[in-house]
């Protein structure tokens, strides 16, 4: 009887023991890293605009006179760390930190994570992140918290163009050439280009990208280019060549000369007597007022 004593004494000690030496921060989560450590979330603050993505990295720190500025920490495990959202962006909307709505692990080794939310709504977000110690998903008094902020407003309008526009096209976006009322030979770019030449006898070429070019006056050349490209010819006897794409031509006042090219194009002669060419695929080719004349349409 003595001996079975003993032994289940020895066991006991030998329980008490391994408690104390494992869980020396009551319980197995808070083994991996120091009773002092703390959770620090940066940047603290930051704005934005809609549309934009936020990153929050997480390190775990020293606690030094109750501030998150100590060295960073390593675990020996991976710990979780949880975030949860208030404010416009709130990705399950509740504010509960039983449903984390970000969540990443600092592994062993490493001291720290990073998650990222997109800013879908206007307004200012309050992210809560803390350590779960335990694991269980929940915060529970005493684990490591931070809390920081993120400001969203809405997406302003577009600066305007710099450089002069064309009429109408003030707010566009794409690159814009301006002619001048002397005839002139005018280049566009490899990009999405407006190019309106206004007067004189002008050859326009729009090279690369899906272009808008514009006649305006005089007896103009206009030439697409490569690129799905519109063409309109305007006042005078014009030459419209859609080259390589899928183009629409359209002639305007005067006898006007229109081929498509290469791709299916739409050809529209409008006023004057014009001259439709199609192209090897067959294009819509409608010629308007005027004796028009049409081939491979």
């Amino acid at each position: 009887m003595d001996l079975v004593r003993t032994n289940r004494s020895a066991v006991l000690f030998a329980a008490v023991f391994l408690a104390a030496f494992v869980f020396p921060f009551g319980g197995a989560a808070l083994a991996n890293h120091p009773a002092n450590s703390c959770l620090d979330v940066e940047p603290e603050t930051a704005e934005g605009k809609v549309g934009d993505t936020y990153t929050l990295t997480a390190t775990l720190r020293t606690l030094v006179n109750g501030e998150c500025t100590g060295a960073e920490l390593e675990p020996t495990t991976p710990v979780t760390v949880n975030f949860e959202i208030t404010g416009p962006n709130d990705t399950d909307n509740g504010n509960t930190p039983n449903t984390a709505d970000l969540t990443c692990n600092i592994n062993a080794k490493k001291t720290n994570c990073t998650v990222r939310y997109d800013a879908a709504q206007a307004g200012t977000d309050t992210i809560v992140a803390y350590l779960d110690h335990d694991q269980d998903g929940t915060f529970d008094d005493g684990e490591p918290t931070d809390t920081v902020t993120r400001t969203t407003t809405q997406q302003g309008p577009p600066p305007p163009p710099a450089g002069p526009t064309c009429a109408g096209f003030e707010t566009d976006q794409r690159n814009q050439i301006v002619g001048t009322d002397n005839a002139e030979v005018i280049e566009g770019t490899d990009g999405d280009d407006i190019i309106c030449a206004l007067g004189g006898d002008d050859v326009v070429n729009g090279l690369g990208g899906n272009d808008l070019i514009l006649g305006g006056d005089g007896n103009d050349v206009l030439k697409g280019g490569d690129g799905n490209d519109k063409i309109k010819g305007g006042a005078g006897s014009d030459a419209l060549y859609g080259e390589a794409g899928d183009d629409i031509l359209r002639g305007g006042a005067g006898s006007d000369f229109l081929s498509g090219g290469p791709g299916k194009d739409r050809l529209f002669g409008g006023a004057g007597a014009d001259f439709l060419h199609g192209g090897p695929q067959g294009d819509l080719c409608r010629g308007g007022a005027g004796r028009d004349a049409q081939r491979s349409c």
